[in-house]
């Protein structure tokens, strides 16, 4: 089958790009906005905001499917930046999956985020099924893109799945949120806020590999949005998994009332300095759960994760 992969650059695209070209299985063609090398067996430079181009490459190439993963992906963006990055994560998949259509493409996996349900949940956490409430503008972006794919392309002609993962980890990964974790261990120090009881939902990339490719071989159900995650765990059980692994010293941990009045701090400097400063913003994410439980994915396509989280930890920094 001839995939054709849109961000093929970024780390999730990297990662396809080379489950999918293993033992020539797929021919993987890939696009993004930079030439950065990856495994695909050829790539075009194109911004996805650019209908035409899109269109060339598309009748040049005549994908059987597309996976649509070209977008900013960091947030929440400034306002200077948010019309340009909406034009990117919006208009540029409206774009992506009109082309691959327009040339008889058999159908669109687009990868949106767990940004949708908002970014804060209970410790008990929150079900893929919980109606989506975003809590910044990237989360917001994601959902109107989600919501006009699935709009557009709802007769069934051209079958659209929605994957929302939740933060990915794996081996080279440098700017993820587990990389900076795991950088920052490394250099010695990472402040476990409140004991690092906060929990998250983490999904490594080789089980998102497995997925996709379990999508691909047994087919996907157009109109369907799935959540994506392999694991539920605290801060504190996650830097004790990579400290077991390479043996680091233990890293302190800053009581939650310290962090409190380190917010506070942060609150006041902010208007008086000429640039953003993300403290209050990192403490309150650090401190604060996120838990989605996902299921209808694997109810539907019989799947378990391949790596446990002891084995996904030790594979990302082997």
């Amino acid at each position: 089958m001839k995939i054709l992969i849109t961000g093929h650059t970024g780390f999730i695209g990297r990662t396809l790009c080379e489950r999918l070209t293993r033992r020539q299985k797929h021919h993987v063609v890939g696009v993004s906005a930079d030439d950065a090398p990856t495994k695909a067996d050829r790539a075009y430079t194109c911004d996805v905001r650019d209908l035409s181009d899109l269109h060339r490459i598309f009748a040049a190439e005549a994908p059987d499917l597309v996976i649509h993963l070209a977008a900013v992906a960091r947030g929440p963006v400034p306002a200077a930046r948010e019309e340009r990055t909406r034009s990117v994560n919006v208009a540029g998949a409206v774009n992506v999956a009109h082309a691959a259509r327009d040339n008889r493409c058999r159908g669109l996996i687009h990868f949106s985020t767990a940004r949708v349900w908002g970014l804060t949940t209970s410790p008990e956490g929150r079900s893929e099924d919980a109606s989506p409430a975003p809590g910044d503008n990237l989360g917001k972006m994601a959902l109107e893109a989600e919501q006009k794919l699935l709009e557009d392309f709802n007769d069934g002609s051209f079958p659209v799945v929605v994957l929302r993962p939740v933060t990915v980890f794996g081996k080279g990964d440098e700017r993820g949120g587990c990389a900076k974790i795991i950088a920052a261990l490394q250099r010695g120090f990472f402040p476990l806020l409140d004991g690092g009881a906060a929990r998250r939902s983490l999904l490594h990339a080789e089980n998102l590999a497995d997925r996709v490719e379990r999508l691909i071989d047994k087919g996907w159900k157009g109109g369907a949005t799935y959540g994506v995650s392999d694991f539920n765990v605290s801060l504190c059980d996650f830097t004790a998994l990579v400290k077991e692994h390479c043996r680091f010293a233990l890293t302190p941990a800053v009581p939650l009332s310290l962090a409190g009045h380190l917010q506070v701090l942060d609150r006041y400097l902010s208007p008086l300095l000429p640039v953003e400063t993300p403290v209050a913003d990192a403490i309150a994410r650090m401190s604060t759960d996120f838990v989605i439980h996902t299921r209808l994915f694997e109810h539907d396509y019989g799947y378990a994760p391949r790596l446990s989280l002891r084995e996904a930890v030790a594979a990302t920094l082997s």
